[in-house]
């Protein structure tokens, strides 16, 4: 069974915010980039990319983990479609794809969704209006 695409929605002229968090994840042997309509994603004037490693402990193990956020700034209706967050590495590739929809209407509540997909991911979108 193949999985649903997460839909994210964003409100005309503000700015939104899709996220991706990633389990098992070698700082310095992994490379994490968007894409959008096939095309890498540069930052530039329209898009903000951060992405931070960290090591999540318990009393058992030690996950290296990773969080990386796209801004998309002044949202528009071209802005509109499947975007993707991959990693990559000499292991292998994870790609998430998030669905971005823009509306005319200011939006209630900002929403997380959480999703496993694969064996190692762990991924959340969020966007702020």
């Amino acid at each position: 069974m193949k999985a649903k695409v997460p839909r994210v929605t964003a409100v005309h002229g503000k700015n939104a915010t899709l996220s991706c968090t990633g389990k098992y994840v070698p700082k310095g042997y992994t490379f994490i980039f968007w894409m959008f309509k096939e095309q890498e994603i540069s930052e530039n004037k329209k898009y903000s990319i951060t992405t931070a490693f960290y090591t999540e402990r318990n009393a058992f193990a030690a996950k290296m983990m990773a969080n990386t956020s796209l801004t998309i700034r002044n949202t528009d209706w071209a802005d509109e479609g499947n975007y993707a967050c991959v990693a990559s590495s000499h292991f292998g590739w994870h790609e998430q794809q998030l669905q971005l929809t823009v509306s005319n209407r200011k939006l209630g509540k900002s929403f997380s969704l959480y999703l496993y997909k694969g064996i190692l991911a762990i991924l959340k979108n969020d966007v702020n209006d």
